[in-house]
C-alpha cells in the first residue's frame, strides 16, 4: 500500500527520515564504492569510526582529525608560495 490516496510513495518512507537512516541507506547504497571513508570525514564520524579497527594481518588504523580530514599539501607548493601557504595541522 502506497503513503496515501494516489501517492507512489511506499507507506514506509512516509514518515520523517532521520539522519540516521541516511546514514544507513548510504552504507548499504554504496558498499565497496570508495564513499563511506570521505561519507564519515564530511560527518565528523571518522575518528570515532575508523580509529583503533583491526585490519588484516593485525593492522591496526589510525586515524586522527584534522590531520586525516585533508591530504597534505606537497612541500613544493608550501615552499613556491613563499610562507603565504600554509600546510594543514598535522602534517
Amino acid at each position: 500500500m502506497c503513503g496515501g490516496e494516489g501517492s507512489t510513495v511506499p507507506a514506509a518512507l512516509a514518515g520523517p527520515i532521520t539522519f540516521d537512516d541516511i546514514i544507513k541507506e548510504r552504507r548499504m547504497e554504496l558498499a565497496c564504492e570508495g564513499h563511506r571513508f570521505w561519507d564519515l570525514v564530511r560527518w565528523r564520524m571518522a575518528e570515532q569510526e575508523l580509529d583503533g579497527q583491526q585490519l588484516a594481518f593485525n593492522i591496526t588504523t589510525i586515524y586522527e582529525s584534522p590531520k586525516n580530514d585533508f591530504y597534505p599539501i606537497p612541500a613544493s607548493e608550501v615552499d613556491y608560495m613563499n610562507g603565504v601557504l600554509e600546510q594543514y595541522e598535522g602534517w
